[in-house]
């Protein structure tokens, strides 16, 4: 009995039930109520009215307090094993229902309720006593239904407990899986690393040198030739990136740089990048930029060079015919902001909605068919994606298949800083409002022309032909308006632009004839020679930048000192780098092209530099010597940099260098990882900065400008050991040397070729930085080292020492790479692999055998290489005899460098061995020295000298 909110009172029926757990505990209970209250009024009346209707489907009677029935209507007939059961005891009648239930009625206040199971159903007996009566009111209720219900909840019950069991082995699953997901995105992170630094390693010497080469005197060809190598560098490193890029996004690492840029230089970049595969597809690429597009701009030039050569590469990809149109336009200004929009599109092959809707998610494409037939992951356009939302814009595509497409994407930058950035294009006034005709069957190249040249203040004609321009041409001259400049096309259905040029020039009745320039594309080279026959005036190169066109107009007319001077693409040394000159910087690097590399760049910038070739080395040499600075590769043998680094930090010795300490050190990782992580690894260990490789000049210098203290610095200064009296005329710079009695080597070999067998001779010299010498030098050396090392190979097989052969092939793998052997290269690297991975014996014999095949043809390759026959009187060694003093001056100067680990070594001691020529018994002492020299190896090159001393006649 219950009481509502509002105080009536109400009757129910609860059945409760309990829930455990894995431990038998009650956890909780589920209650099923049945509001009873109207049943209770009704038994009331009933027993109030003794109304025992034969109507009631359930069991109704009446008995004293001692068990007698008095009343019972037909449903109780059922119950009882009588018909007429008025006056039988009730427990003899119905033997589920005995005589004690009477004495628990009247004990229990008159009320209660018994259970029983008769004639196979499910019954709930009430029993009622009224005292005033003293008798007892029972009433049956069917209660099977409630009883089925009651068991089916315990079913659901069970179900839920054993749902709950499997949900906890389920989650004991998914950490399984977490955590066999969780290695192998670690896998994925040290292939990555990995990857990255296997690959920056020969791209740092490609940028490097390439960079150094810019900086010595070219011819006009060979800057432009090196220009562009630098610039596809700097984009085949970007594309090398994307595979880091993607894997920085989904750890949202990403960043973006915020630096002054030029924008016709990103989108010079661009063109020279894509223009060449444009070409080969006869597709012509055109580049449309707006008049008031500001070109000095602040951000991250190479994320927007990075998109662009994305979308145009995809553009020419899917373009079999046509043109591609890059434009840039201005969509708003202000003080300190532009918003630009960049839009490329082309002619190709189209596609629909459904294709176009799932281009920007990551590793997707328009279909599977697509996908095979012009490759690619579909990884660039979602990291392009990216890139667009960092820098403030937004991305899409327009496209209709069998059409072409139109990808656009805006990005906000700010405004450059330097004035001289902001770039405009002036002729003089006397050329103002000069007629000028455009010649060129692309509609879409007239109106980029038409604009360019009427931003320049020129009345612009357009025609589509040759034929139309010769008709124009004579109708202007006689109106006696002619047109002063054309741009002819040269490749024109009909007249090409060439006859048309040599028909305008050839025409007697022109009395004055118009200044011609042949436009044309990349690449052309035999256009060059004939529009110089037929006596055109200038060539204008495809895709056509405002820069260009300027150029062009400029020289043709001979208004070249009227030219605006554009800033330089490389400028080497930054303004403030000569206050550390003179300071002394320990170069830590096992890899000789990366050691040639960044000791020139040191050098440029007058930094006394000196080499190691590994950790422990390097924690030797700053024991030993006082620097200004460490650059510390990470990956390096018997010790990397940063276990080399954490040493160094842990020393207790006062480092009197400046006041600083060990722990003051500055040191700055300098190493191909670029993964996420990479550079808080550097710093963690200790370090004060982290370069990656390919090295940029521009952030090394900044680092060292960062980290070596300014000030005027005396060679030697800051030495902790006692210098030694150094000979006159000598300098410990590193930056000249002067010394009497030297010997000139005029030795006359033949010329090497592109090709041997075995060997890319032009990929070897590549890797040499175009030193023939130092390259034979490595040959010769390939020659005595790797000759038996197939034997030495087999042999460590088959004595089980697998460790000592992972030695050998990695060595040979390694040098053969250097030279160019590119199959004895790959031979060894699966061999090297072979052995890392525990292959069976067979395999890695077999293995070996092609690896020794291709080690015999190169071998055999060397020796072939031999020098020419000497010519004449002159050829030869030129020998110059130096007296006893001069050599022991020669002799104390490369001690001294050598033992400062100085690289001037290398040179001083080419001097030295033409000196000690026509020595005895020192020829096999200088090759063990030259041997040391090649690898960097000063202490054992120190090691061989000193051997030479008593020699010294």
């Amino acid at each position: 009995c219950n009481k509502k909110k509002n105080g009536e009172i109400f009757w129910e029926r609860a059945a409760i039930a309990p829930v455990f757990d894995d431990s038998d505990e009650i956890t909780h209970y589920i209650a099923s109520k049945e509001d009873i209250t109207e049943r209770r009024e009704a038994e009331k009346e009933l027993a109030s009215l003794a109304l025992f209707t034969h109507l009631n489907p359930s069991p109704v009677f009446r008995i004293d307090k001692e068990g007698y029935i008095l009343q019972a209507n037909s449903a109780s007939q059922k119950l009882f094993t009588t018909e007429n059961p008025q006056g039988k005891i009730l427990s003899d009648v119905c033997p589920d229902l005995d005589r004690d239930m009477m004495k628990r009625v009247l004990s229990a206040n008159g009320v209660l309720q018994v259970e029983r199971k008769i004639s196979g159903k499910d019954l709930l007996f009430s029993f009622t006593y009224e005292p005033e009566y003293e008798v007892i009111n029972v009433y049956g209720a069917d209660i099977s239904l409630l009883k089925e219900t009651e068991r089916n909840l315990k079913k659901h019950i069970n179900e839920l407990a054993d749902m709950r069991l499997a949900m906890l082995n389920m989650m004991s699953d998914l950490e399984a899986a977490k955590e066999k997901a969780e290695d192998a995105v670690k896998a994925k992170s040290i292939f990555l690393a990995n990857m990255s630094h296997e690959i920056r390693t020969p791209m740092n010497a490609i940028i490097g040198l390439t960079t150094m080469a810019l900086q010595t005197k070219l011819t006009r060809k060979q800057q432009d030739y090196c220009s562009k190598i630098d610039s596809s560098a700097h984009s085949l490193l970007q594309i090398i990136n994307d595979i880091l890029d993607f894997s920085k996004i989904e750890a949202d690492r990403l960043e973006m740089e915020n630096v002054d840029f030029n924008l016709n230089e990103v989108l010079k970049r661009v063109s020279n990048q894509i223009v060449l595969k444009a070409e080969e597809k006869g597709v012509e690429l055109i580049l449309n930029i707006a008049p008031d597009v500001p070109f000095g701009l602040q951000g991250d030039p190479l994320r927007l060079e990075q998109v662009l050569i994305n979308l145009v590469n995809n553009a020419v990809k899917f373009t079999d015919k046509g043109e591609i149109l890059v434009s840039t336009e201005l969509v708003s200004k202000k003080s300190a902001s532009v918003k630009l929009r960049f839009s490329i599109r082309d002619t190709g092959i189209g596609m629909n909605m459904e294709q176009a809707s799932s281009l920007f998610l990551p590793f997707s494409q328009a279909d599977t068919s697509t996908t095979r037939r012009y490759g690619g992951s579909g990884l660039g356009l979602s990291i392009c994606r990216k890139l667009v939302e960092m820098m403030g814009g937004e991305i899409n595509v327009e496209s209709e298949l069998g059409v072409g497409s139109t990808f656009s994407f805006t990005a906000t930058f700010g405004r450059a800083a330097d004035e001289t950035m902001q770039m405009t294009y002036q002729v003089p006034p006397k050329h103002h409002g000069m007629r000028v005709l455009v010649v060129d069957d692309s509609k879409t190249m007239q109106h980029v022309l038409a604009n360019m040249l009427e931003s320049l203040s020129f009345k612009v004609s357009v025609a589509g032909s040759g034929e139309e321009a010769l008709e124009m041409t004579i109708r202007a001259a006689a109106a006696g308006n002619p047109f002063k400049l054309v741009f002819m096309d040269w490749k024109m259905s009909g007249l090409n632009g060439i006859k048309t040029a040599r028909i305008i020039k050839n025409d007697t009745n022109l009395s004055e004839k118009p200044v011609i320039i042949i436009v044309t594309a990349y690449g052309r080279t035999g256009i060059f020679k004939k529009a110089k026959e037929a006596g055109l005036d200038g060539l204008l190169t495809k895709p056509v930048t405002p820069s260009t066109l300027f150029d062009a107009i400029l020289d043709v007319f001979g208004l070249t000192e009227e030219k605006k001077i554009d800033i330089p693409q490389y400028e080497f040394l930054p303004p403030g780098i000569e206050r550390v000159k003179d300071a002394k910087v320990l170069l830590a690097e096992d890899n000789k092209i990366n050691q040639q590399v960044a000791v020139e760049l040191l050098k440029k910038a007058g930094i006394i530099v000196e080499v190691v070739n590994n950790g422990i080395k390097a924690l030797a040499a700053v024991q030993r010597r006082n620097y200004d600075l460490v650059l510390m590769d990470i990956q390096m043998p018997e010790m990397d940099g940063l276990e080399a680094t954490g040493k160094i930090r842990k020393m207790e010795k006062e480092k009197h260098l400046n006041e600083q300490t060990y722990r003051q050190l500055p040191i700055i990782a300098m190493t191909a990882h670029a993964m996420i992580g990479d550079r808080e690894k550097s710093l963690g260990a200790g370090m004060n900065g982290h370069i990656t490789k390919p090295v940029n000049p521009a952030e090394l210098y900044a680092a060292l400008m960062q980290w070596i203290r300014p000030g005027e610095r005396k060679p030697g200064q800051g030495d902790n050991r006692e210098e030694e009296e150094r000979p006159a005329g000598s300098e410990t710079s590193g930056s000249k040397r002067i010394f009497e009695g030297t010997v000139e080597e005029a030795t006359k070999v033949a010329a090497l070729p592109d090709q041997l067998p075995g060997i890319n001779v032009r990929q070897g010299l590549m890797r040499t930085a175009g030193n023939e010498k130092l390259y034979r030098n490595i040959l010769s050396q390939f020659l005595g080292n790797q000759e038996n090392v197939g034997e030495k190979i087999r042999e460590a097989f088959e004595q089980e020492d697998f460790e000592e052969a992972g030695r050998l092939v990695h060595t040979l793998k390694g040098v053969s790479g250097t030279i160019g052997a590119n199959e004895l290269h790959k031979a060894a690297s699966e061999l090297d692999s072979g052995i890392k991975q525990k292959q069976d014996r067979d395999s890695l014999y077999a293995l070996l055998e092609i690896a020794q095949n291709k080690l015999l043809l190169v071998l055999s390759s060397i020796a072939g290489v031999k020098e020419s026959p000497e010519e004449g009187p002159a050829a030869g060694i030129r020998e110059k005899i130096l007296d006893k003093s001069a050599k022991k001056k020669l002799y104390t100067r490369l001690d001294e460098l050598l033992a400062d680990n100085d690289t001037e070594a290398i040179s001083l001691f080419e001097e030295f061995k033409a000196a000690m020529l026509t020595t005895e018994g020192v020829q096999e002492k200088l090759a063990a020295m030259e041997n040391a020299l090649s690898n960097y190896d000063f202490d054992s090159a120190r090691q061989s000298l000193s051997e030479i001393a008593p020699l010294i006649v």
